[in-house]
């Protein structure tokens, strides 16, 4: 959520803003809160703004970062090995405390408490 647009809770999405910029290039010092959802693999430009998202927050404390792994039901079959070793390998060097969530009302209820905590109504 880049400060200074709209309201505290106004959401962004990187790609609307800076669709031409380099995935790397899309996080910006503006933003307050950096979430990453992850279901059953990482991407490298995931990855790359997840990492430029930590050395802010290790060099300024902002933004606040989230991160969210789905619970998800996955036939042996269908698993590619690099895919889920990209995901362990991730989650391995995290760093931080992650979530898990179960589906979509699980997550909007999960984020929704840490909005509540971020920004109280008055």
């Amino acid at each position: 959520m880049p400060r200074g647009q709209n309201s505290p809770g106004s959401v962004a999405k990187y790609s609307d803003l800076f669709p031409s910029s380099p995935p790397g290039a899309r996080l910006r010092r503006e933003c307050d809160i950096f979430i990453s959802l992850f279901s059953t693999k990482t991407g490298k430009y995931t990855e790359e703004e997840f990492d430029f998202a930590h050395r802010q927050f290790k060099d300024t404390g902002k933004p606040r970062i989230y991160t969210y792994f789905k619970n998800e039901n996955v036939k042996i079959g269908s698993i590619r090995e690099q895919e889920i070793l990209s995901l362990l390998s991730f989650k391995e060097k995290l760093g931080h405390f992650y979530t898990s969530y179960d589906n979509i009302d699980h997550l909007k209820h999960h984020f929704r408490n840490q909005l509540d905590l971020l920004y109280p109504a008055n």
